[in-house]
């Protein structure tokens, strides 16, 4: 297998400069050096483009009241050079903006604005550049939701994240202020999207939906929460859009009462696990997915670090890198196929306040 670049979304609030990017060795399990390869403010959360070069990123700002600032960036990548360029900016339709996703299709992508509880689709253009937005869409106008149970962190609506189904024709938006995961029809000639009959999945009350991936197979889902920490695993009905809940666990060990926040949830490539980490227990939680009908805990693995906000694995599954944003560096795992637990290899990779990780093939 060939060499990857890591790409790794910062906050720029200390000492980070904006996205940063190493060269990772699968065969070696090495990292490089991360060096900055764009300036940007507050680039939290990269997406890939699926086919071109290009990178997008949220720029994970806001003004005092919430209600403007964030925005969503795009470069183009120099893959053998790994070099990025700046290309174009525009308003995220909302305040801070958290995640961003490329629809399979390639022409659009998606941004989920917490600040204001929105998410906004923006075309991408034959240059590479972001159009305006073709669709932005309020949850508490679609929804007519108040508060959460958390007075605090579920005031009202707060989109966390949006990602597509692998068919592209429909959009799921975690919302951590609700506890719900807003569902939307995706209309890939316009740039719509739009409700219908599915609606919503509602979590248990409290839970504050974060993130969501998908199982290879594209017949699953998989919800991390952030308040609660818990993951669900959901049935998804690719013909109507709807989902149901399987089974939700704990992703903390049992017994355990100190403080801790989901973060990020990713599925091995091979369909065998799901992983989440855990901020503030600072681990990794594995669990055996090969039951489609349950989630079978297979225990904790710490991060080495701090904060666990991001993760990412490698393509052919042999390998989970952290980003561990408040020790400010990068912890490397090789992952047992066979048993799907992690090791730990190699000293952690310095980096400032990491908070995305991706993976895409570096040009020979």
């Amino acid at each position: 297998m060939g060499k990857l670049l890591l790409l790794i979304g910062t906050y720029t609030s200390g000492s980070a400069e904006g996205i940063y990017l190493s060269d990772f060795d699968p065969d070696a399990g090495s990292l490089s050096p991360p060096r900055c390869a764009a300036r940007a403010e507050e680039p939290s959360f990269l997406a890939v483009h699926p086919r071109r070069p290009l990178l997008f990123a949220v720029n994970e700002t806001a003004d005092p009241g919430g209600r403007s600032g964030g925005s969503v960036s795009a470069f183009s990548l120099d893959g053998s050079g790994g070099r990025l360029t700046f290309i174009n900016r525009r308003p995220s339709g909302g305040g801070s903006p958290c995640h961003v996703s490329c629809h399979p299709g390639g022409r659009w992508i998606a941004a989920a604005n917490y600040a204001r509880g929105t998410v906004a689709v923006f075309p991408v253009l034959a240059d590479g550049s972001l159009g305006e937005a073709s669709c932005v869409v309020a949850h508490a106008v679609v929804t007519h939701a108040g508060a959460g149970r958390d007075p605090v962190r579920q005031d009202g609506p707060h989109a966390h994240a949006i990602v597509f189904d692998p068919g592209g024709r429909f959009a799921f938006a975690p919302d951590l202020g609700i506890d719900r995961l807003m569902i939307y029809r995706f209309d890939e000639a316009h740039g719509a999207l739009s409700a219908h009959e599915a609606g919503s999945w509602s979590s248990r009350p409290g839970a504050g939906p974060r993130a969501a991936a998908f199982h290879p197979d594209g017949r699953s889902l998989f919800v991390v929460h952030e308040l609660d920490n818990t993951v669900a695993m959901l049935a998804f009905d690719p013909a109507r859009g709807a989902v149901r809940e399987i089974d939700a666990r704990t992703t903390l060990p049992p017994g355990w009462k100190g403080q801790s926040a989901g973060a990020d949830v990713q599925v091995h490539p091979g369909g065998r696990y799901v992983y989440c980490s855990n901020r503030g227990h600072d681990s990794i939680a594995a669990f055996d997915i090969r039951d489609s009908s349950a989630l079978k805990a297979l225990g904790h693995t710490p991060t080495g670090g701090r904060i666990p906000r991001s993760f990412c694995i490698e393509p052919g599954g042999n390998w989970l890198i952290c980003a561990n944003q408040d020790s400010h560096d990068l912890t490397l795992f090789r992952i047992d196929k066979d048993s799907g637990k992690l090791e730990r290899t190699g000293p952690a990779v310095a980096v400032p306040a990491p908070a995305c990780l991706r993976l895409t093939p570096r040009d020979s």
